[in-house]
């Protein structure tokens, strides 16, 4: 109901698998637990930042001084520990990055099915991520026309990305469940 229907409960679900394994029902518990979690999914977003930035640029120095930029931003480090939607949101396209890379680095269906699982997973934690696939995609069909491969290998890559990202998008996302195109439209 309402606002709620905008985030999906990826989150909150395993914090609540989390509340429930080790018995927290003291507040300050709970609320210790939460944050460390923000944190671990802040951390797990830097690593895959780290992985792009190895994919992209293989030297190592590149790679760490990059990367560390990401780790101690003071606005990002600070809402890696609080802000569980955001933060949570910036993980998973960190993360999304690297399939992202490897689809224009290799051209594998594998790379485009990884890659749309995680951004309909990002797109159910915050609706505004939904532009990412749209550059994505768009940057995808330019690099390879400029690499003089035809529209018949492109197409069926796009449809296969596209295909995923909305399977992976309406299993994340169960507020849609009942009305997809509505409650998209809706939010």
């Amino acid at each position: 109901n309402g606002w709620e229907k905008n985030y999906g409960p990826i989150f909150d679900t395993i914090s609540a698998v989390i509340e429930e394994i080790f018995q927290l029902h003291d507040m300050r518990n709970i609320f210790i637990m939460r944050h460390c979690l923000n944190f671990i999914f802040y951390f797990m977003g830097y690593v895959g930042f780290f992985f792009f930035i190895k994919t992209v640029f293989p030297n190592n120095n590149i790679t760490i001084i990059l990367s560390l930029f990401y780790l101690f931003h003071p606005r990002l480090f600070g809402h890696g520990f609080f802000n569980p939607k955001d933060s949570i949101l910036q993980a998973y396209v960190a993360i999304s990055l690297i399939p992202i890379a490897r689809s224009f680095l290799y051209c594998k269906y594998k790379d485009l099915i990884l890659s749309g699982i995680i951004l309909g997973i990002a797109i159910s934690t915050k609706i505004a991520s939904i532009y990412i696939p749209l550059i994505f995609s768009a940057c995808f069909f330019l690099f390879f026309l400029l690499k003089n491969i035809g529209l018949r290998k492109i197409i069926p890559l796009l449809f296969t990305f596209y295909f995923t990202l909305m399977v992976s998008t309406y299993i994340f996302w169960p507020p849609i469940w009942t009305n997809p195109l509505s409650s998209i439209i809706d939010v």
